[in-house]
């Protein structure tokens, strides 16, 4: 295999792994936190499904999934430490843009819809739990990038 084949796989494979760790992280995020409050809220939407620990993640996995090819792009070219911070930086907006799209299918007890930011301050933000999640989903996806992404190819 090639230098640049064998980089394009260790990045998608550095892709995958993000994606994993912003699915499994929010869904442990969403069971220890939220469950109760979630379950009572439901679904959104006529004829929606009750809100269970599997519905959650086959949710988290639905949305992370979209972020693997633009994971896998910046892990390729991840390099020295500035790179990789601003790749660390962008995982953290991912974590949240899902976090942010889960919550916004649920129902708001209002009966509208949600404005931006809101679904993810009302359903998910805890204050000491929210960041501490996060901040552990970052760091191992900067693991995941420095021990994928280090050998130059």
């Amino acid at each position: 295999m090639s230098p640049k084949a064998q980089r394009a796989a260790r990045a998608l494979v550095a892709g995958l792994a993000g994606a994993g760790i912003i699915a499994l992280s929010l869904w442990a995020h969403l069971v220890i936190g939220n469950f109760e409050m979630l379950a009572g809220l439901g679904y959104a939407g006529p004829g929606s499904r009750p809100v269970t620990e599997f519905g959650l993640l086959l949710d988290t996995v639905r949305f992370s999934a979209i972020l693997v090819l633009p994971q896998a792009l910046l892990a390729a070219f991840s390099g020295p430490w500035p790179l990789r911070a601003l790749l660390a930086v962008l995982f953290a907006f991912g974590w949240y843009w899902v976090a942010e799209r889960v919550a916004g299918g649920f129902a708001s007890a209002t009966g509208g819809g949600w404005l931006p930011g809101e679904a993810f301050a009302a359903l998910i933000y805890r204050p000491v739990l929210t960041p501490a999640i996060w901040a552990l989903a970052v760091l191992t996806f900067v693991f995941v990038i420095w021990r994928f992404c280090r050998r130059p190819g």
